[in-house]
């Protein structure tokens, strides 16, 4: 790996940083001023060239021990951005469609957004609202089968999922609310969609809902917003199974 002493650019720019740490912090020395009226003293002589030595680190370099605070934040933040940027990218690589095929929006509301994507060979539906994003990915429903997703988006509790080519319409059943709502066919898919809006309901917001096919199906619980006792009582009292 190159050092300053290879790359002489490196060298100027660390003499420069270490340059302006010190003028910011008063620490620069002040030429000597010959009193007024008296003559100036004759110039010294040049000195000789030093020996070329070692160059020491630069935050042993640097006023101690305000110099090396300073360093110390600029390298902090200089993690920070990478994090931030890691993180980035990892999102985009998570969120961002695999396989070549493009996302498609199913539906788009005033305060929410549906996408379905593929993602190495699976189907994902997302949800994006205002202050953020729900995602779920699947694997094909069987013919009469449902795979639900629920979102808190701002003004509602949105229910909605993937089904099999034999669902007409579903019925999404919480807190002893009930709504029903037809299936939307996806083009060159044999999947269909649907999505239900429900009152939004402060205490019950994130209770878990419960999905039902028709005509025939099976009915399953949907505990993606739901705690383990709201899903564990949506199973029993319902008799559906995820």
């Amino acid at each position: 790996m190159s050092g300053p002493d290879d790359l002489p650019i490196l060298a100027e720019l660390e003499e420069a940083f270490v340059a302006m740490v010190r003028a910011e912090l008063h620490d620069e020395p002040r030429s000597a001023v010959a009193p007024r009226g008296l003559p100036s003293p004759p110039p010294a002589p040049p000195a000789p060239p030093a020996p070329r030595r070692r160059r020491e680190p630069l935050a042993s370099r640097l006023p101690f021990p305000t110099g090396r605070r300073i360093l110390a934040r600029a390298l902090a933040a200089g993690a920070l951005a990478g994090v931030v940027g890691a993180t980035a990218l990892a999102t985009k690589s998570v969120v961002g469609h695999g396989g070549g095929e493009a996302p498609r929006t199913l539906q788009r509301a005033g305060d929410h957004e549906l996408v379905l994507r593929k993602y190495h060979g699976r189907w994902c539906l997302d949800v994006t609202y205002v202050s953020g994003v729900a995602s779920r990915c699947v694997a094909t429903p069987a013919r009469d089968g449902v795979a639900p997703l629920s979102a808190v988006v701002p003004h509602s509790r949105l229910v909605a999922g993937l089904a099999g080519p034999d669902v007409e319409r579903v019925t999404v059943r919480r807190s002893g609310r009930a709504a029903v709502v037809a299936t939307h066919a996806i083009a060159g898919t044999r999947l269909r969609w649907f999505a239900a809006e429900l009152d939004a309901v402060p205490h019950e917001s994130r209770h878990a809902a419960v999905v039902a096919p028709s005509p025939a199906g099976r009915a399953v619980a949907d505990c993606t917003l739901g705690t383990a006792a709201s899903c564990r009582a949506a199973r029993e009292h319902s008799e559906v199974r995820m």
